[in-house]
């Protein structure tokens, strides 16, 4: 929203003198939220990552004696995009070595998943800069 204010305070008052500004700023407040997409991907990315090394970090030790694994909690975060909690295990427990690669794996989708959305915001943003150009 802050980018379409911003825009719009450029924008000429009188009718006549709008013409394709208006178009460019009605483009803008259809396209602009997509901006918050590069966040939200960077969050989803930065939250695979996470998981990811914390099953990692799991499968590393998982033969150490009175080993404690990492425990990932994803959350959504209010306006879009997810943290992650990492805490301990508060006792000493076995590691599920086939929980942690179906762990790996769903982790890495989700990687995968952020990345395109992040590559596909950068487009469009991209575009609406060419466009204002």
């Amino acid at each position: 929203m802050g980018t379409a204010l911003a825009c719009e305070a450029q924008v000429p008052r009188s009718r006549a003198a709008c013409g394709a500004i208006c178009s460019t700023r009605h483009t803008l407040r259809t396209i602009h939220p997509s901006m918050d997409a590069l966040h939200i991907a960077a969050s989803g990315i930065r939250s695979a990552e996470l998981r990811l090394a914390a099953s990692a970090h799991n499968v590393a030790n998982f033969a150490t004696p009175a080993f404690r694994p990492l425990r990932a909690t994803q959350s959504p975060v209010e306006g879009g995009g997810s943290t992650v909690r990492l805490d301990r295990a508060p006792n000493a427990e076995e590691v599920d070595l086939m929980g942690e690669i179906f762990e790996q794996l769903r982790a890495s989708i989700q990687f995968g998943a952020s990345l395109r959305t992040y590559a596909v915001a950068s487009e469009t943003r991209g575009s609406l800069i060419d466009l204002l150009a």
